[in-house]
């Protein structure tokens, strides 16, 4: 991301804890703000397998400081970094699917959930819009339908801000 001109317009597709990551490159001013985010089953307010797993040492010394920090909020408040970022930019979409395939962790959830993340947490304070569908956490980023609306939403705002400025439309080939 250091070479992200600030003057040039640029998106960013993330997905679980990179939604995570881009908040925080943007809270500390790390990057000039995306035209527009989409965050794919991000835990913005934690997730309880963290909460459940954290409380055995092995798996806190396995899985490092960040899987603990991925806390449920509503249970470790003082724990969950993501909590800490202040809102999520307007110009975001988040996404999250609501195929639970994870039967181990199913019971920990309250709600609709993609196996990892509830839509609970997912969902955002200030984004522009909070999308669902049934889509389970590790394969949501490969969803037809989810990579078809974020090209879309793309080409719409690149075609929508060459001509207000009345500059040539951008020309896409299709490269299947």
């Amino acid at each position: 991301m250091e070479h992200v001109n600030p003057q040039e317009p640029y998106f960013v597709v993330t997905h679980s804890l990179g939604g995570i990551l881009i908040r925080e490159a943007l809270a500390k001013k790390q990057i000039p703000y995306p035209q527009h985010c989409f965050l794919l089953a991000p835990p913005n307010h934690g997730s309880p397998i963290p909460s459940f797993l954290g409380k055995y040492k092995t798996f806190r010394k396995w899985l490092g400081p960040s899987f603990c920090q991925l806390a449920d909020v509503d249970l470790f408040p003082l724990c969950n970094y993501a909590a800490t970022l202040g809102n999520i930019p307007a110009a975001t979409t988040t996404i999250i699917g609501n195929k639970n395939l994870d039967f181990y962790f199913a019971p920990l959830f309250d709600g609709q959930n993609d196996g990892k993340v509830s839509l609970k947490s997912a969902q955002g304070i200030g984004e522009k819009e909070c999308i669902t569908g049934p889509w389970a956490h590790m394969n949501i980023m490969r969803e037809p339908l989810v990579l078809e609306y974020i090209h879309r939403i793309i080409v719409a705002e690149i075609k929508s801000k060459h001509d207000s400025f009345g500059m040539l439309k951008p020309h896409f080939t299709d490269s299947t």
